[in-house]
């Protein structure tokens, strides 16, 4: 069972009020996702002391406040550049409510705007984790996120296409168009070295997860043509 602080507890529950039960309920970005991944940081934490040995509690702080506010600019009113500043100033007042430092209020500003932007080569430790935890929600959980994401934009399960291994997968979840799209995106994370997870421990540790979705993609294709679908 997740056990967060007292802190932590308070702003998950506020967050979930204000903004995934109002914007983000069933797209695969709601409470609980975040709470896989506050659970998740919390399974790999003391492997990745080992990976990273300059990893301190502080760092630890920090990164769980990321991880509540990641997908902030999903929300309506907090949607695109142009409102950062209306997104700074609601996760500053709502983490300064709780008693953090200003340092850590900064550190976890930063951190969240900047993993808004593409991947770089050079980035921040907790950055690069912040990324990499947000992309070990998958296997079975993942599904159910996807089919969430399908019913909110109104799309299907698959296009005759998207078993067509010779077309790209797509770049950039806004152009989805279907859950086996969707899939197949994901599975970049893993494949393509240019999204992939970049911690070896939090990769090995969902290893199974991404497996299971390649297994399922094969499965789907295979009944899809059995009943000449595609």
């Amino acid at each position: 069972m997740l056990v967060l602080s007292s802190q932590l507890a308070r702003i998950l529950a506020y967050l979930e009020e204000s903004i995934y039960r109002k914007d983000l309920v069933g797209s695969g970005h709601d409470h609980t996702h975040i709470q896989r991944l506050l659970a998740m940081r919390r399974v790999v934490w003391d492997e990745l002391h080992i990976e990273y040995p300059l990893l301190s509690p502080t760092d630890a702080e920090v990164l769980d406040l990321a991880l509540l506010f990641h997908d902030l600019n999903r929300s309506r009113d907090m949607r695109g550049r142009h409102v950062r500043e209306a997104r700074e100033l609601f996760m500053g007042t709502t983490i300064r409510r709780e008693g953090f430092s200003e340092q850590t209020i900064i550190a976890v500003i930063d951190i969240v705007e900047m993993s808004h932007e593409k991947d770089h080569d050079e980035e921040p430790i907790l950055l690069t984790l912040l990324r990499d935890l947000d992309k070990s929600d998958m296997g079975a959980f993942g599904i159910l996120r996807m089919q969430g994401v399908a019913d909110e934009r109104g799309y299907g399960y698959f296009q005759p296409h998207d078993f067509d291994q010779t077309v790209p997968a797509t770049e950039g979840d806004e152009n989805l168009g279907s859950v086996v799209d969707d899939l197949r995106f994901c599975l970049e994370w893993w494949d393509n070295p240019k999204f992939a997870i970049r911690s070896s421990v939090i990769r090995n540790k969902v290893a199974h997860r991404f497996a299971f979705m390649r297994t399922f993609l094969a499965q789907l294709e295979y009944e899809a043509r059995e009943l000449n679908l595609i």
